[in-house]
């Protein structure tokens, strides 16, 4: 709440309003940002003032009043999706779409691309929050024994929006267009591991990845015999119908792999999404004309292996804050990075990362 400055003409105007409207002193408070007792103040002189008026102003005359100002707000506030056209439409404006901008503006709304995120079910949030409870009071050497896995495209070229700097008229000057090609020009996906401050293997998936092909190419070939010789680890994966399968859990019994019980619908709570997204850049970024899919792997393996060990302690360091936004936000959404169908949407930025 601001404290101490006299209110001016237009705020004066607008309590005035809110007055007239039946707003509470707190509600007008809040609404004005001005502290209950200066409201009060305010108030109190205008209603013992018959005289009052509200001071003229020069220039055009405002097209809208605050009461119909505060319709359009409201109206915002129930429907945050809608376009200022509909808007304009829907509540039969006679104003420009500017004008509903500005308005909208002032209430302290302003439009952003909204943020994609899985869609969470009750059960879901439930089940997050309740992992985020159980979780909260690991110490780092409980979460560096976590392996966490998980599987991920990589396209030949970079699918990723760019910022160019530029003067006016330039837009389509050739230099400052970033060519691509239809569906980012095909893809290899790709599995991997890590623990700690330790990279495990990143393995290339050939064609689709079926539950068989899962135990014999991963499991059989790399997985299990690497949890063998590292006894403390404890396994993580997502629920992927492949690895919760019967045929995936009974080679994963024979083996008895001790696994991590793991929330549906929270790629946000595992730290290898940001170790995909740090791959993803330094590849596009240094290694952007790979000539085939073998080479593409190659630069994949190259960067995943060099991974900054720093970086990985601050990831697992992240683990006690995301369970405490897991918990703070009821089992809802975390502001740590998600891949939406396997778009990078949100990054959460981790202090001093390279």
């Amino acid at each position: 709440m601001r404290r101490g400055k006299a209110l001016t003409d237009f705020e004066k105007g607008r309590i005035s309003a809110l007055v007239d409207l039946k707003f509470s002193e707190n509600e007008i408070s809040e609404l004005t940002d001005r502290t209950r007792n200066g409201v009060k103040h305010f108030i109190k002189k205008y209603k013992n003032n018959e005289n009052f008026k509200k001071i003229e102003t020069r220039g055009r005359k405002k097209t809208l009043n605050f009461e119909e100002k505060l319709k359009i707000k409201n109206y915002v506030e129930k429907n945050n999706f809608m376009t200022l056209k509909k808007i304009k439409t829907n509540l039969n404006l006679n104003i420009s779409t500017s004008t509903i901008r500005r308005i909208l503006n002032e209430f302290g709304y302003h439009q952003f691309r909204a943020v994609k995120k899985p869609l969470l079910s009750e059960k879901n949030r439930i089940d997050r929050l309740n992992w985020a409870k159980e979780h909260q009071n690991w110490s780092y050497k409980e979460w560096e024994n976590i392996l966490w896995s998980d599987e991920t495209p990589v396209h030949f070229f970079n699918t990723r929006n760019y910022w160019v700097w530029r003067k006016e008229g330039e837009r389509l000057d050739p230099k400052n267009v970033k060519k691509t090609v239809k569906h980012g020009g095909g893809k290899i996906m790709i599995w991997g591991c890590f623990h700690g401050k330790t990279m495990g293997k990143l393995i290339r998936i050939e064609g689709i990845m079926t539950s068989k092909s899962y135990v014999e190419d991963i499991c059989d070939e790399y997985l299990f015999y690497y949890l063998q010789n590292n006894k403390n680890l404890t396994f993580q994966s997502d629920n992927d119908p492949k690895h919760r399968s019967k045929e995936t859990k009974e080679a994963f019994q024979l083996e008895q792999v001790k696994e991590m019980i793991w929330p549906a619908q929270s790629p946000d709570l595992n730290p290898i999404e940001n170790c995909w997204k740090v791959m993803k850049d330094e590849l596009y970024d240094n290694y952007p004309n790979a000539k085939n899919a073998d080479e593409l792997f190659e630069f994949c393996e190259k960067i995943w292996k060099n991974m900054d060990k720093k970086y990985l302690k601050k990831l697992i360091m992240s683990m006690p804050n995301r369970c405490k936004e897991v918990i703070e936000s009821n089992g809802n959404y975390t502001s740590y990075v998600i891949f939406f169908f396997f778009v990078p949407i949100l990054y959460k930025i981790l202090s001093d990362e390279k």
